[in-house]
């Protein structure tokens, strides 16, 4: 097989004057194209592009333009157009606007089925070395490029790197036996509720802001569409284009049954069928598949990101002892992308959103992204992130933001009205309301718009809007949501006496304000008169389909309010069974209640259920040597697998399934975290974490921030399409009323 030939011209120098500067990111034979092969745009209604296999164009390969399936995740899509590649990889299909969907003789022409129609490109077979004296039947790429009427014009190189990002995004939504992709196109729950085609489509609008799509390169970094502020958005490159290089390793070869290629499929093992939860398609790993194409490969990389499962043998004649360490070997000497220098704990890659961006109030100087710890995500996918950092100056507290699915700022909400005050966990209601509690600060005074109150944005609220509601203690810290729309708030008691949920100091109490509530009125304490609590800060709460409010505490104390069978005084449950500090609280469609544990070094995530008046401990629970460490906060993903932050300087991530088993490395997924706690799943299978800016929880000035954290004191780290995507928000997938079929921990139909 030849290599790159130098009477090519570089394709790397038009890119560069696009000023993305990606030949930092490539290494190995030159970007490359022949100058006669038709690359410009014939019209408008024309897709063409290029096949490569890293550097070199793959001739003969067939190249099919499908529009998504419609009926169920991994569902059969369209075939609405083929070709096959020419010299240098080129191939072009041109869209008949008379036409809906694929000729009768489906050929190179095509119809739009909709305007919203999602269309992606796979290229399979072909000859890496462009002669035509070969064809690879390993070969099978993936481009996904967007809605049908966004993509009718445009110019897309399918490569290895064009299928990792592609793939990432929408492994949850790709069929691991045929490789076919589609979701759902209704809304079983309400109009209310994350539907899975906007999971779908935020995927592809995420792959089109990660990819060029001209050049089959990563932006190595991007500004994602805000309305206000700026926001720098760094994916990783170096991870991506190493899972790239690992394909590229069988692609260049002229035989499926290659050395590369036979190490590629040996050790891109399949999601063990123990670890199957991780996935969306848990089922079809039983009886396991085996990778018969390189698209294939890919899939299991992110999809067992950790190569579980069986370990190679032999690796191409390599030395290896595990799966990850054959599949890094395949990276050659002199790689197509520039990989990362050291192998990696698992095949999980992410993006960092951070910001420079800040609002003057008053004295103050906000940033948007200023400490943004913690997080909801709503119906359409987007990411509400409440930044505790308290301003030094006016007293005027920070604000919420609001970030796109694709991480631009859409609003940052009521930075300076004194509303809101240090806020901690927010909640969004069945309708689709925002609430903020407001934490505070004990330098500030115990004033309604301080640390005695929380707040209301109204669905689609804007900065000029919101209602407030006094509580009667200080320190409003978590709150939760039943399926009609109540609020539940826990506080700490660390400024003001607890004055009336309990006794002794320190004591937290609830508190409830229900669903209509007069702006302006007080919440009612729930919590039972009289009883001594242990906990200062209650730290995190979750409510189930029966409306019992499950809090926990920064105490050996896991409680339970159940609604009242007589009067208006909820019942109190409490246990110390098997809890060490309690945070993180989630809870899954069968009311089981997941509790992570913060303990350092090591922890424990708990498992518990209402029996018989009294909280059990779940058989198995607790659960521990799962890479859990200072257990921070966690979420529930539509497998009823649990996420978890851990609170250290570079803490990772872990999963663990609903029965308890790990699902991620021991080591947990590492990316470029700093003090995470928030932790949401997005309806497209995301992973958002806030993370801190220091240690110090302050900034040092004005748009820096303290040790180890990003520019303007914090970022936000998304893992692309990891988890299996969820219903949102979390209260939409309870019932309308106590006791009704519960969607908590669900996918969205």
């Amino acid at each position: 097989m030849p290599s790159c030939n130098s009477s090519l011209i570089s394709r790397s120098a038009a890119f560069l004057a696009a000023a993305v500067m990606v030949s930092l990111s490539l290494t190995g034979c030159g970007m490359q194209e022949s100058t006669s092969d038709g690359n410009s745009f014939v019209s408008n209604a024309t897709i063409s592009g290029k096949m490569m296999g890293g550097q070199q164009p793959i001739l003969g390969a067939t190249i099919n333009l499908y529009a998504v399936g419609t009926t169920g995740y991994g569902s059969a899509p369209t075939l609405l157009a083929t070709t096959t590649s020419g010299s240098g990889g080129s191939f072009q299909f041109s869209q008949v606007t008379t036409q809906s969907g694929p000729s009768s003789t489906v050929n190179a022409t095509y119809g739009c089925p909709s305007n919203t129609s999602l269309l992606y490109l796979t290229a399979a077979g072909g000859d890496p070395t462009n002669t035509g004296s070969f064809s690879n039947p390993s070969i099978k790429l993936l481009d996904a490029i967007g809605a049908c009427s966004t993509v009718k014009t445009g110019f897309y190189n399918i490569d290895e790197v064009s299928t990792v990002v592609s793939t990432a995004a929408l492994q949850q939504y790709i069929n691991p036996i045929n490789e076919t992709i589609g979701s759902p196109t209704t809304t079983g729950t309400g109009s209310t509720v994350s539907a899975a085609s906007t999971g779908i489509s935020n995927a592809f609008a995420l792959v089109a802001s990660i990819l060029n799509y001209q050049y089959g390169v990563v932006n190595p970094t991007y500004n994602p569409t805000s309305a206000v502020g700026t926001v720098t958005a760094t994916p990783e490159v170096a991870k991506i284009n190493t899972i790239a290089d690992i394909l590229a390793a069988c692609i260049n070869t002229t035989s499926a049954s290659s050395g590369p290629c036979n190490a590629l499929y040996a050790a891109a093992t399949p999601v063990p069928t123990a670890l199957a939860a991780a996935t969306n398609f848990a089922t079809s790993y039983s009886p396991q598949p085996t990778a018969q194409d390189t698209l294939q490969a890919a899939l299991f990389m992110l999809q067992n990101p950790a190569s579980a499962g069986t370990q190679v043998t032999s690796c191409n004649g390599a030395t290896t002892t595990t799966n990850l360490q054959c599949l890094f070997s395949l990276v050659s000497a002199t790689p197509p992308f520039t990989a990362v220098t050291a192998q990696p704990t698992d095949w999980t890659v992410g993006v960092t959103y951070s910001s420079t961006s800040t609002q003057t109030v008053g004295a103050s100087t906000v940033g948007y992204l200023n400490e943004p710890e913690y997080l909801a995500v709503d119906k359409s996918g987007n990411v509400w992130i409440n930044n505790y950092v308290v301003p030094t100056g006016t007293g005027i507290g920070n604000g919420m933001t609001e970030l796109s699915p694709t991480g631009g700022i859409l609003q940052q909400v009521l930075t300076g009205s004194n509303l809101l005050n240090g806020p901690r966990i927010p909640v969004i209601d069945p309708s689709g309301n925002i609430w903020s509690p407001n934490v505070g600060s004990t330098s500030k005074t115990s004033t309604l718009g301080y640390v005695k109150s929380v707040v209301e944005f109204p669905v689609n609220g804007t900065s000029t809007s919101g209602n407030l509601f006094n509580t009667n203690g200080a320190g409003p810290f978590a709150l939760a949501s039943d399926g009609a729309g109540n609020i539940f708030v826990a506080e700490t008691t660390t400024a003001v006496a607890n004055t009336g949920g309990g006794v002794g100091t320190p004591g937290g109490q609830i508190e409830e304000i229900t669903a209509g509530a007069t702006s302006g009125s007080t919440a009612t304490i729930i919590s039972p008169t009289g009883t001594a609590y242990a906990a200062s800060i209650y730290a995190s709460m979750a409510v189930d389909s029966n409306f019992d409010v499950w809090v926990s505490s920064d105490a050996a104390l896991m409680s339970a309010f159940t609604p009242p069978t007589s009067g208006t005084t909820y019942n109190y449950l409490s246990t110390t069974s098997g809890v060490t500090d309690s945070v993180g609280t989630a809870i899954d469609k069968a009311n089981n209640v997941f509790v992570a544990n913060y303990v350092t070094g090591g922890a424990v995530e708990n498992k518990f259920i209402l029996s018989g008046g009294a909280i059990t401990p779940v058989t198995g629970s607790p659960y521990s040597g799962t890479g859990l460490t200072k257990s921070s906060y966690s979420v529930i993903d539509g497998s009823g697998n649990t996420w978890t932050t851990t609170d250290a300087a570079a803490g990772p991530i872990t999963e663990i399934s609903n029965a308890g088993v790990a699902l991620s490395p021991s080591t947990g997924f590492v990316h470029t975290y700093y003090y995470p706690q928030g932790i949401a799943v997005d309806p497209s299978g995301n992973v958002w974490i806030g993370t801190e800016a220091g240690d110090t929880k302050a900034l040092t000035a004005a748009g820096t921030n303290g040790p180890g954290g990003a520019a303007a004191g914090g970022y936000i780290v998304e893992i692309i399409g990891a988890a299996v995507p969820v219903i949102t928000p979390i209260a939409a997938g309870l019932p309308t009323t106590a006791g009704g079929t519960s969607h908590l921990g669900t996918t969205p139909q």
